[in-house]
């Protein structure tokens, strides 16, 4: 996702440009550590035995692309001139869209790939900053980032200031205990429930429609609950406090 500032035309140049978009609001965590370094010795298999073999460690080979002088002279000056591409990502998010490495000061994950991706294709510096779900807006406001990799979905509210590049699919889905006797998939499953769900997303506007709807029928609504990190959420589903959780899918 990027805003305006960073020119739609040298993304879609790119390869990387589709419409897509999002919203939230202020306090980051500790400063960006390196998502950077040569693969080598020590790297973890994240994967389980039997395998592909994920390497979940801060010395991973990173993924890198092959600058094109085409589309890095469609950038605004400013980011030209700087020479650095300023990436925002939620801190706070999991894998494997960004998430610590197993040093626990490297970030690492999906999104910080496909952003450095762009960087290289622009011929600029990779400059990672974290954020907040909830601060990403007024950061990127701010100009503290020139563009945020943060799981963002698109909708109007955000088309109205931010510009979209989407590079995957968005799929939501529930996330209950297992051996749950009951299944969400509409209004009339989340009726009566505790459901967890992500401060200013789109799913939370789903499940506000689905609980408008309830209210409608004369049936009870679901009590949502937010929680800051996806930690506090497991945790808060597997010791029953919540019946489900509904957030994007990350594939």
């Amino acid at each position: 996702m990027t805003r305006s500032l960073l020119s739609r035309r040298a993304l879609a140049a790119s390869g990387l440009l589709l419409p897509a978009a999002l919203l939230a609001a202020c306090s980051d965590p500790a400063p960006a550590a390196s998502a950077g370094g040569d693969s080598g010795s020590g790297a973890s298999d994240g994967g389980g035995e039997g395998t592909g073999g994920i390497d979940t460690s801060g010395a991973q080979e990173l993924i890198r692309g092959t600058a094109d002088e085409e589309i890095a002279a469609l950038l605004p000056p400013e980011i030209a001139e700087a020479g650095v591409l300023r990436v925002g990502i939620n801190g706070t998010s999991a894998a494997p869209l960004s998430f610590l490495a197993d040093d626990n000061q490297t970030y690492i994950g999906s999104e910080i790939d496909i952003a450095r991706i762009v960087a290289d294709k622009l011929g600029l510096e990779f400059e990672l900053k974290l954020t907040t779900w909830e601060n990403w807006p007024l950061k990127l406001e701010a100009g503290e980032f020139d563009v945020v990799h943060a799981n963002i979905g698109v909708n109007e509210e955000r088309l109205q200031k931010f510009d979209f590049a989407s590079y995957r699919a968005a799929f939501m889905s529930f996330l209950v205990k297992k051996g749950a006797d009951f299944w969400l998939e509409d209004a009339d499953s989340l009726s009566g429930r505790i459901i967890a769900v992500g401060n200013a997303t789109n799913q939370e506007r789903i499940l506000t429609d689905w609980n408008a709807e309830l209210e409608a029928a004369g049936k009870e609504p679901a009590e949502l609950k937010n929680y800051s990190t996806d930690a506090d959420t497991l945790l808060a589903l597997g010791s029953g406090r919540v019946d489900g959780y509904i957030s994007p899918s990350p594939r």
